[in-house]
């Protein structure tokens, strides 16, 4: 049983995603709910075309943080940044859009079965 008693409460480490090295740690994305998906939706849509690096990292940062944070609560914004780096930067953000279901600008959507 969780502390807060309710089973349906999300357990750390148990989201199911997509697993990428940050930092020489194996760690799961998570695919955003569906409050993240409402809070973050100016960013997401502005997800790979940014017009500058810090533009980039203002973005995808807080929304790859909120997708770790998912399975591991006690992780920090300033982990993630800690954790990212120029050559995983762009597999997090591929890893982030995959996982949610997002599809790049540019691409077109999966077809419906």
């Amino acid at each position: 049983m969780t502390t807060n008693g309710s089973k349906y409460a999300p357990v750390p480490g148990k989201i199911p995603g997509t697993t990428i090295n940050l930092g020489g740690h194996e760690l799961v994305l998570a695919p955003l709910n569906l409050d993240q998906v409402q809070q973050f939706e100016e960013q997401i849509g502005k997800l790979g075309t940014p017009a500058s690096a810090k533009e980039a990292l203002e973005q995808a940062v807080p929304i790859i943080h909120a997708s770790l944070q998912r399975n591991y609560e006690d992780m920090t914004e300033a982990d993630v940044r800690g954790l990212l780096d120029v050559g995983n930067f762009p597999m997090a953000l591929e890893a982030l859009v995959s996982v949610s279901g997002f599809v790049k600008k540019g691409e077109a959507a999966p077809a419906s079965r």
